[in-house]
């Protein structure tokens, strides 16, 4: 098991730690740097008993697809020898594999007490 120490505490346990060019890597998700802030990738101990729940990217399939699609070049020449479809079938088998995830129901606006204006205004005039 590993865990990332940073000046904001220890992140863990995970069974992989990975870094990458501005994330870490943990058990397959991304952590940005930016959240936990750079950090030392040590062994888990028994002493560390305390696990800091971390915050995790809604926008992880972005990182995990860019990862995944073909090099710009590659891309490029699967077009030219095979082709647009061939092209699409391999896009599309990536956006399968890192499915963007469904956005939250918004929650329902509750009804609000209506503003009522006066239909006088009075004038406090002074001398």
């Amino acid at each position: 098991m590993k865990k990332i120490t940073t000046t904001m505490g220890k992140f863990g346990p995970y069974n992989t730690v990975e870094i990458l060019e501005n994330r870490y890597e943990v058990d397959g998700a991304h952590l940005p740097f930016t959240v936990v802030g750079t950090g030392v990738i040590e062994d888990w101990t028994d002493e560390d008993t305390v696990a800091v729940p971390v915050y995790q990217d809604p926008e992880v399939y972005k990182y995990q697809r860019a990862d995944a699609y073909p090099s710009f070049a590659d891309q490029f020449d699967l077009i030219y020898h095979r082709g647009i479809d061939a092209w699409k079938t391999a896009i599309q088998a990536v956006k399968d594999k890192y499915p963007k995830p469904s956005p939250e129901p918004s929650p329902k606006p509750t009804p609000e007490e209506p503003v009522v204006y006066p239909t006088e205004y009075i004038i406090n005039a002074q001398s």
